[in-house]
């Protein structure tokens, strides 16, 4: 028997409007998204969501990870818990993350070789849409500042788009790691994991981006 029908699920959340920008400026001052997860567990937010919202952040197998600017980690959850309320609120399960997310996955290969052109845009928009959302900047001084032409959002997230399909590809890998490593974490037994993987919460995974 179902606890929730489709119209329960479809009802405002109560996260929604300035709620949620409160809970997005939490999440970028750092705030656990353990604590959000309670909260959207009692707003009944989907099991999937919690999932997102818990996992690790996934990014692509290199030396280099260890050096990603620790900002992108809490705009990543800050951009999780967006997305989350957006899909709460649609009553639906989706397949996107957020710039942050994407600039972060990808950061560790863009220092490893260079990018497919398409995969080299896609990391320097999305970059430039974190870096401006988290540190509350115009787009405009991130492009001025590595002297380069903007790049705009419709050429990946605009569906029929010629580099849609890239962008959506690898939002749903991105996602989809995130999920099953949480999905891996609340399966494996109490005092399974390993030293310092509770306070990193990061994964690497091979990505295909060159």
């Amino acid at each position: 028997m179902e606890l929730f029908n489709e119209t329960d699920l479809k009802q405002s959340t109560a996260f929604s409007g300035k709620s949620g920008h409160m809970l997005a400026a939490l999440a970028e001052m750092g705030m656990s998204k353990y604590v959000f997860a309670a909260f959207f567990e009692l707003d009944r937010v989907r099991k999937d969501h919690i999932r997102f919202l818990t996992g690790p952040i996934i990014q692509h197998r290199s030396p280099w990870a260890s050096s990603t600017p620790e900002w992108m980690y809490h705009a990543a959850i800050a951009d999780r818990v967006r997305v989350i309320l957006k899909e709460h609120e649609a009553g639906e399960t989706g397949w996107t993350v957020g710039p942050a997310e994407l600039a972060a996955a990808v950061y560790p290969a863009s220092m490893d070789a260079p990018l497919q052109p398409t995969y080299a845009d896609l990391y320097l928009w999305a970059s430039a849409e974190a870096y401006s959302a988290f540190h509350k900047r115009p787009l405009e001084d991130f492009w001025r500042g590595i002297g380069g032409e903007p790049i705009t959002a419709e050429r990946f997230t605009k569906p029929g788009s010629s580099d849609h399909h890239h962008y959506r590809r690898l939002c749903a890998d991105i996602r989809g790691k995130v999920v099953k490593a949480a999905e891996k974490r609340v399966k494996a037994p109490r005092g399974s994991n390993s030293p310092g993987e509770a306070a990193t919460d990061i994964e690497t995974e091979q990505l295909s981006l060159f």
